[in-house]
């Protein structure tokens, strides 16, 4: 990997990294701001779009359906996600259980098998979201409780995407 594309990279996961804390910052709302995050990452794809214009003529029309459908639920992920933002940290934690979530549909759906260990650590994963989410009962603030519950439905628009 070039220089260039090395920094490229780290200032990409940079602004990835910060992206929950510049939507609590904001005062739009959750669509919105999910609008906006799907338009620009459009239009930061068109250069690729260009250059690979005759790999997209081979798309059937199924596949476009297919990549419309999963363009509607990320699109619903994104919202529900921003919409649950009430504790950053409490969101967060929540979204990183969509390796769970993605196991737990792999094995109900496709009958898909796995290891001791990765269940030892979904386990491990699971006490710490409950753990984050006790807290969040401490707060008495019923809107964080309902931040969360978001938050995974977040979750879930993922699991449908894959």
């Amino acid at each position: 990997m070039r220089k260039n594309e090395k920094n490229g990279w780290i200032s990409a996961d940079h602004f990835c990294n910060f992206a929950a804390i510049f939507v609590k910052w904001s005062e739009a709302p959750a669509t919105i701001l999910s609008m906006y995050r799907m338009y620009l990452a459009s239009i930061l794809l068109l250069p690729m779009i260009y250059v690979n214009s005759k790999e997209f003529s081979k798309i059937s029309k199924k596949e476009w359906l297919i990549l419309l459908a999963a363009g509607v639920f990320l699109a619903l992920h994104f919202a529900l996600w921003f919409e649950s933002l009430t504790t950053v940290a409490s969101s967060t934690i929540i979204l990183s259980l969509q390796p769970i979530v993605a196991l737990l549909g792999g094995f109900l759906i496709c009958k898909e098998r796995t290891t001791i260990s990765t269940l030892i650590a979904i386990v491990i994963s699971i006490i710490g979201v409950v753990m984050v989410g006790w807290g969040d009962f401490g707060l008495n603030r019923q809107s964080v409780i309902i931040g969360d519950i978001l938050s995974f439905l977040s979750v879930w628009q993922l699991f449908v995407i894959y």
